[in-house]
């Protein structure tokens, strides 16, 4: 088959792209991303469509869209969209089957305009219901949302990344850490860690866990990310494509445990699990929404829910991640843990992972 994908989001469909490639399928992508260059690509330049426009996104321009590229458009057999979501409304006109795979909230960036919000829904299910439309999710958190607003349950599909084409192999001495919290672990700002009475040595930990861009600078290579350690994340989402990418490199992984994350959490809303909901990001009141809503994080309930759901907890499909329950407790963790073990044994699972990928990408091109 021959498939067509405008995206704003450089890895999802080049993961997506190497599994269709790899049965013998030809993916076309226009990716207006300004993060091209991590695939030695230029951004697309798209005649009615970039970063601005697509936020204003509307029925008008999705006709314009559509009546200047259509005869390009209909040389596909299918589409394919994957962030966003919205995209697919571009070819409300094409009477062809679509693709679509959820990294994410499915409705940004229409969060707050249920008039907006309506309409892609109401696009979703007509192609659904005609059999034009399957949907994935590569998460369990964005399986479940999707489900809730649409009726649609997605196909469970976690994204691989095989793309990066490098693996573990530490020839460094400290340890990265990814995180929006800044200066978490450096001695200048150690009241950050002192409010949770937990770690005895600070310059301890400051000496072996670096932010990446103070060892790495801004735009770094997968091959000197991996040849850290190990990685320490305090996430601000429940699944990104990063930590795909790391597990099946093989990378030695160190999460806050679920009562840290959520002590984390409830100090610094605006760093840790900050996009859960776009709510969130775009500082939108939830007061009105009711208590099972997913995007009700103050709601406890529902905020475990994501927890519950986040790749990183999945033992299922991600075993072999380290956690801490305070960051003493990280800090004995990195120095005891047996780094290379770690690494072998995400390396025997990630053979399990991608076979099972394979064979559900196989499953969606038989159906589609």
């Amino acid at each position: 088959m021959n498939f067509f994908n405008l995206d704003l989001h450089v890895s999802v469909i080049e993961d997506v792209a190497h599994f269709l490639q790899g049965l013998g399928h030809k993916v076309t992508s226009w990716n207006i991303s300004g993060h091209s260059w991590i695939f030695g690509k230029e951004p697309r330049k798209v005649n009615g469509f970039n970063f601005e426009s697509w936020l204003s996104l509307d029925e008008q321009s999705c006709n314009n869209f559509y009546n200047y590229h259509s005869k390009f458009l209909d040389t596909f057999d299918a589409y394919i969209v994957t962030y966003a979501s919205s995209v697919s409304l571009l070819y409300e006109k094409a009477n062809k089957p679509i693709i679509l795979v959820v990294p994410t909230r499915y409705e940004n960036p229409f969060t707050g305009d249920q008039k907006k919000i309506d309409w892609l829904n109401n696009f979703l299910k007509k192609k659904y219901a005609i059999g034009q439309l399957l949907v994935i999710a590569n998460n369990k958190g964005d399986q479940k949302y999707f489900e809730y607003f649409t009726g649609i349950r997605p196909i469970l599909i976690p994204s691989i990344c095989k793309y990066t084409n490098h693996n573990y192999e530490p020839s460094k001495k400290y340890f990265i850490l990814q995180s929006r919290l800044k200066k978490i672990v450096t001695t200048k700002y150690q009241h950050y860690i002192q409010r949770y009475r937990s770690i005895s040595n600070i310059r301890d930990l400051s000496n072996k866990l670096f932010y990446t861009k103070h060892k790495l600078g801004n735009r770094y290579s997968w091959k000197d990310l991996y040849s850290a350690k190990g990685i320490v994340h305090l996430p601000y989402q429940i699944s990104t494509m990063s930590i795909f990418e790391q597990y099946t490199a093989c990378v030695p992984l160190f999460f806050p445990s679920k009562n840290f994350i959520s002590s984390l959490h409830a100090k610094y809303p605006n760093e840790i699990l900050s996009e859960l909901s776009f709510y969130q990001v775009k500082d939108l009141n939830i007061e009105e929404l009711s208590s099972s809503n997913p995007n009700n994080i103050k709601n406890s309930e529902v905020f475990n829910e994501w927890i519950e759901n986040a790749d990183y907890y999945d033992n299922e499909s991600m075993p072999f991640i380290s956690y801490f329950d305070n960051f003493e407790d990280l800090n004995t963790k990195l120095q005891n843990s047996d780094l290379f073990k770690i690494s072998k044994n995400m390396k025997e699972h990630n053979k399990y992972r991608y076979s099972n990928a394979t064979k559900k990408w196989k499953q969606v091109i038989n159906e589609i």
